[in-house]
């Protein structure tokens, strides 16, 4: 799929740590929207989880390991020095003043965030700023998905193709290899002090050894 039509995809999360599952979906994502750029943005205070374990500044020093040898790859600080929680809604608002208003966005998401979209803040918003792409099978989504959800796949669900023709609005799919890699297990290893190759970058694997990120002595 080729176009000259810039589109710029949105990528956020606690990243604690940053690893192999983010970075393949983000990269996947990419390849198969053609996305111009994608901004990544890291959460300083998260409405929907549990505050992060690692420092604001362990989790940046990660992130710019991980992503800094991709020139399509940035960085967005701003929900990460927050002192108030942050919305998604509000995030997009923000990021799109940076663009002209017909450049489409997409939103990246993995199937299990999609699921919880309708506890998120004034989420049917998110579709007047971007579109929202699933790193998922439709099968495994509509087993579980709430019925107001499901209301908005019917009507938007399209194709790649779509993200061109509009700004914001459409619901596309993404087939991934499957990659079940979760932080929460990643941190428990660290804690261990058992080998993370593999599962994140060699720098960032280095980086949480070196100063003991994880340690149960911190």
């Amino acid at each position: 799929m080729k176009t000259d039509k810039p589109v710029i995809g949105v990528y956020g999360g606690t990243f604690d740590p940053v690893h192999i599952a983010h970075l393949r979906l983000v990269i996947e994502a990419k390849e198969q929207l053609n996305l111009s750029k994608i901004v990544w943005v890291p959460s300083g205070n998260p409405c929907h989880r549990h505050a992060p374990i690692a420092s604001v500044t362990d989790r940046l020093s990660m992130l710019e390991m991980a992503l800094k040898d991709d020139r399509a790859f940035s960085i967005d600080t701003t929900d990460l020095y927050s002192k108030e929680p942050t919305y998604t809604v509000n995030t997009l608002k923000r990021i799109r003043q940076g663009y002209d208003k017909e450049t489409p966005f997409v939103f990246l998401l993995g199937s299990d965030a999609l699921l919880l979209l309708p506890t998120w803040y004034d989420w049917t918003s998110l579709f007047d700023l971007a579109h929202i792409a699933v790193a998922t099978r439709l099968d495994h989504l509509l087993e579980w998905m709430p019925d107001e959800l499901k209301t908005h796949m019917d009507q938007r669900l399209g194709k790649k193709e779509d993200i061109f023709e509009t700004a914001a609005g459409r619901i596309v799919l993404l087939p991934m290899i499957e990659c079940d890699i979760s932080a929460s297990s990643i941190r428990e290893k660290a804690k261990k002090q058992l080998n993370l190759s593999y599962l994140v970058p060699l720098s960032v694997q280095n980086y949480i050894t070196q100063h003991a990120i994880y340690s149960e002595d911190k």
